[in-house]
Formats: structure tokens, C-alpha cells, sequence
């Protein structure tokens, strides 16, 4: 490549990490925080959906 398209490349490159960085805003603890309420709240929803629909008592034949 010529030096001004790796120029290019890098500085695109780095302009989509400054704005990732900019829009995001958020501290890694918040976001941890965010990830793990989301995750919990997934797994509620699993449980409460397997209790409505439990056939451990069902009788087949």
C-alpha cells in the first residue's frame, strides 16, 4: 500500500474509535451493570415461562 492510503486507513481507523469512544460515553462499571440487569432479567423471564408451562406432573400413557 502507499503511505497515503495506510494514512487513510489509520486515520479512519481511529476516527470510528473516537466516535465509538464519544457516543458511548458510559464507564466499563456502568455498562457491566447495564450487561448483567439485562441478563437477569432474560433469565427471569426464561423461569417464569417454564413454570407456566410445566408438565412434570403430566400422566402420559
Amino acid at each position: 500500500m502507499k503511505t497515503g492510503k495506510t494514512l487513510a486507513l489509520a486515520l479512519g481507523i481511529a476516527a470510528g474509535a473516537l466516535v465509538a469512544v464519544v457516543v458511548t460515553g458510559r464507564s466499563g462499571k456502568k455498562i457491566r451493570k447495564q450487561v448483567a440487569r439485562k441478563y437477569q432479567e432474560q433469565k427471569n423471564d426464561i423461569s417464569q415461562a417454564t413454570r407456566l408451562y410445566d408438565d412434570s406432573e403430566a400422566q402420559y400413557i
